[in-house]
């Protein structure tokens, strides 16, 4: 059976992804709320998460997993900084318990679908033609805009969805892991989701600076991977 040209499957997902933002941030709204409305647009997420892994499933698994890279305490640091923004700065309020766990099992489906599309397939696709950095880079500034129509596009939430959407790739790049990014991403939102854990949790200026500084840490520990500074079973 011939393969469908890399073209037209990414017209699909292109198409697949406009009606998935106009059906969960234009229609759904006006039909469901509450627990109601996140059940139905976790049922679109899945759809989308299935058809873009039946659409790329090559090219998301084409990058060889380095997942011992992971547990060096360069990546380790980054990753426990950036779980500090919901826990000290998360003010999400999402509404009584039921609705809170809600949200958190469903943060499952949200790490699969972005992560599938972000990483495995954004990501992968752009890094051959523009080098790691700039496909981590390019990729989240996609994943950002991705972002209009679901949340306001206040400076601070921005930087949120840049800074941590690039934390995420470079956890991907260095491990070569897409369940770790999945695991880490569902991790991370199902923490918003009980927020605030604190009764006078920080400001979101608090939570971006944690954010900024998780990623720095992040970048060192990519750097050093890239430049090989100490082997590769070398601790750093």
């Amino acid at each position: 059976e011939r393969p469908m040209p890399l073209a037209w499957k990414l017209l699909f997902a292109a198409v697949a992804e406009l009606g998935y933002a106009l059906l969960t941030r234009a229609w759904m709204p006006e039909q469901f709320d509450g627990i109601a409305l996140e059940l139905w647009v976790t049922g679109a997420r899945a759809a989308t998460a299935a058809l873009y892994w039946w659409l790329f499933r090559d090219l998301i698994w084409s990058r060889a997993p380095r997942a011992g890279n992971a547990r060096r305490p360069l990546c380790i640091a980054a990753i426990a900084v950036v779980m500090l923004a919901p826990v000290l700065a998360g003010d999400w309020a999402v509404g009584d318990l039921a609705t809170q766990v809600v949200f958190a099992l469903t943060s499952v489906v949200v790490g699969l679908r972005e992560e599938l599309l972000y990483r495995g397939v954004v990501q992968n696709l752009l890094e051959p033609r523009l080098g790691w950095v700039g496909a981590i880079v390019v990729s989240n500034v996609i994943f950002t805009l991705y972002h209009y129509g679901a949340w306001p596009f206040t400076f601070l939430n921005l930087l949120e969805f840049f800074t941590v959407g690039c934390l995420v790739g470079l956890l991907y790049w260095g491990s070569g892991s897409l369940w770790l990014v999945v695991a880490f991403h569902a991790a991370y939102d199902a923490v918003w989701s009980f927020t605030p854990l604190l009764p006078a949790p920080l400001s979101q200026a608090w939570g971006a600076v944690l954010q900024v500084a998780a990623l720095l840490l992040a970048a060192w520990w990519a750097a050093r991977l890239a430049a090989g500074a100490r082997g590769p079973t070398s601790s750093g």
